[in-house]
């Protein structure tokens, strides 16, 4: 399939939800116009219809007559039938069939706009009682004129001295309600039957002329294309060939005819399924949205986020205390707690019974008007949590996350066993305190758009996000907290971790695939050093908070001095251990401690030591293995 075979075969599976809107309060109690404009940008469109913010309200009686006219303090967003024109309509008088601004339903504020709106009407309202009523009122009546009668003052357009034109009320929408005999409010714009009129009276007539390019049954072809499918690029069409001025279609073709022909009826069921999914499904960060979803009648149902880190990935079925600080605390191998993570998602068997079919996709608005496709992939549902769970092996890494604590708005910190976040290594990897900045955005587009591909790809790390990582952690000092450091460092190692495995050659590994443990037998050069740079802040830290009463009142020595270990490592730890010599003496020689560091030493191969090279990277998987194994072992001794 492709990505409009896709949208066309998931819209015929979900068509039934059209138009029906559920608003929740965000805040408990009622649903406010927020929580419902919220539920209308969320909800599923039926064909030949679109939103419109409408302020004004008129409710008529069973006679045709006026019963109130009010004007709300602020606009709200209803679901509307629309013409193909009127749904991409900019400054060219184009009316709605049923609901729409006051200067197309008023004659008294713009009588060439009314008369289209009423001629349009008279064509398709039949013999609906409502629509009857609707239209015999607007057409003898001014809402502008009867709203004075219930104290509000509806302005037309004006124009000042200086040509400057004000729109005073003529662009606030207007909806209309009907008391029914019996004395049921109908609202117009919501009412099934004058939806399934709009439907009927489109359809009248029409008998197919072919196929168009994406094999549909061709009625009408489309002559515009529907905008607003992402919030931040109002104005970014997915398809367009209406552009005579540029290099849309010219020089291969003579008309846009020829360029694309897309059915009216597909083009609608394109648009409204891509828009509806970017409102429920995706994630969008400035003017990209990556968008996953299931091709079936439940688009979003079970369908695990490529992006959450392992613990939302794969929620537990049970109290997550199981899963988290129980398995932590019992002292449970690292690899073990990861595989109990998964919850049978990485079981062979359980993949084969996935028949689903998962698209990726990754949309960016890079210029104005136009709405690319950067990145698009549909694999069947196994295929796809395999490549999730790869990713999820690859970079599983002892870490810690922040959960809500229920009841309360605080968060309390979680150590797990598996892969970060995408947000979380996207904040790993920049030193932008600003997340609402441009450069802060644009950092995050870039880097969740290159872990998607490295994901379902199935390619190496990028090397731009590895680096910035490596960069920012070895200066622990440029942080405020060190806590924050360490959380960005065992970040870090798990995708250093994921890239050492795949690429040796590249980072200098040698011997067997590095783990979650330590490796007591490791020699490779950038490793061990950064097992002694973990031993010597270990015991810096343990003589510090054994003379200031249980905390330590400073960075140890180790740590001050990383930035220059990874460029100087021989050196710098010279410098290290000079500085460590009053703390060995205060501890009697610290045997145990001597000890350790001859053990690392011992491993170095000849002329490891001395070499004036820098370190790579894995030195910081030598630090987080070391420093980790310290503290298991003082947590056991204890």
């Amino acid at each position: 399939m492709t990505l409009v075979s896709s949208l066309l075969k998931t819209y015929d599976c979900v068509q039934n939800a059209a138009g029906i809107t559920v608003a929740q309060a965000s805040q408990g109690g009622e649903p406010t116009d927020k929580d419902r404009d919220a539920a209308v940008r969320s909800t599923l469109m039926p064909m030949n219809h679109t939103t419109l913010k409408v302020q004004i309200h008129v409710t008529l009686d069973s006679e045709g007559n006026v019963v109130s006219i009010e004007k709300e303090g602020k606009a709200h967003t209803i679901i509307i039938p629309c013409t193909e024109k009127s749904m991409s309509r900019t400054v060219a008088p184009c009316a709605h069939p049923l609901c729409d601004q006051l200067q197309y339903v008023d004659k008294q504020i713009d009588g060439m706009r009314t008369e289209k709106y009423l001629t349009q009407l008279a064509e398709w309202k039949d013999d609906n009682t409502e629509l009857n009523l609707l239209y015999g009122y607007l057409s003898s009546h001014s809402i502008s004129e009867d709203a004075l009668g219930f104290g509000i003052e509806l302005k037309p357009k004006t124009r000042d001295a200086n040509g400057k034109e004000s729109k005073g009320d003529a662009a606030d929408g207007v909806w209309f309600t009907v008391i029914s005999p019996d004395g049921e409010l109908v609202d117009l714009d919501r009412d099934p039957a004058i939806r399934a009129r709009w439907q009927e009276y489109l359809a009248a007539g029409r008998s197919a002329k072919g196929h168009d390019m994406f094999g549909e049954k061709l009625y009408g072809q489309a002559k515009t294309f529907p905008k607003k499918l992402l919030p931040a690029a109002g104005n970014a069409k997915l398809i367009s060939s209406n552009d005579s001025t540029n290099y849309v279609y010219r020089g291969r073709f003579t008309s846009p005819d020829q360029a694309l022909v897309v059915d009216t009826d597909a083009s609608q069921k394109i648009h409204t399924t891509l828009t509806w999914l970017l409102a429920n499904n995706a994630t969008i960060v400035g003017k990209q949205a990556i968008l996953v979803w299931a091709v079936d009648g439940r688009p979003s149902f079970r369908v695990v986020n490529p992006m959450a880190d392992t613990l939302d990935a794969f929620p537990a079925e049970n109290d997550e205390d199981v899963v988290t600080d129980a398995r932590m605390a019992a002292g449970t191998p690292y690899a073990a707690q990861f595989q109990a993570l998964l919850h049978g998602y990485g079981d062979p068997s359980f993949l084969e019974r996935q028949k689903r079919t998962i698209v990726v996709a990754v949309f960016d608005s890079a210029v104005p008007g136009r709405l690319g496709v950067t990145y698009y992939q549909e694999l069947p549902e196994g295929e796809y949590l395999d490549r999730i769970v790869r990713w999820h092996r690859g970079v599983a890494w002892p870490l810690t996350t922040f959960v809500a604590i229920p009841g309360s708005d605080k968060r309390k910190p979680v150590d797990y066993v598996g892969a970060p976040s995408f947000i979380d290594i996207v904040n790993a990897s920049t030193d932008s305190p600003d997340r609402s900045s441009d450069g802060y955005k644009l950092h995050r587009k870039l880097v969740e758009r290159q872990l998607i591909e490295t994901i379902f790809n199935g390619t190496a790390v990028p090397r731009n996000i590895l680096m910035a990582m490596c960069h920012k952690v070895e200066k622990p000092m440029a942080y405020d907290d060190l806590r924050k450091w360490h959380r960005d460092l065992e970040i870090c190692c798990s995708l250093l971790k994921k890239s050492t495995n795949d690429e040796p050659k590249r980072f200098h590994r040698t011997g067997k695939e590095i783990g979650m443990e330590l490796d007591k037998d490791r020699t490779d050069r950038d490793y061990l050093f950064g097992r002694l740079l973990a031993l010597a802040d270990n015991f810096e830290g343990y003589v510090l908070r054994k003379q200031n009463g249980g905390k330590a009142d400073r960075a140890t020595n180790a740590v001050n001095l990383m930035g220059n270990f990874a460029s100087k490592p021989a050196t710098t730890w010279e410098e290290i251990w000079r500085r460590l010599t009053p703390y060995i003496q205060s501890q009697n020689g610290a045997p145990w401690f001597q000890q350790n560091v001859d053990d690392v030493m011992a491993l170095f191969q000849p002329g490891d030591y001395e070499k004036k090279t820098p370190l790579g990277p894995l030195y910081l998987l030598g630090y987080s293995h070391q420093r980790r194994e310290l503290l298991t072992n003082a947590r056991k001794a204890k």
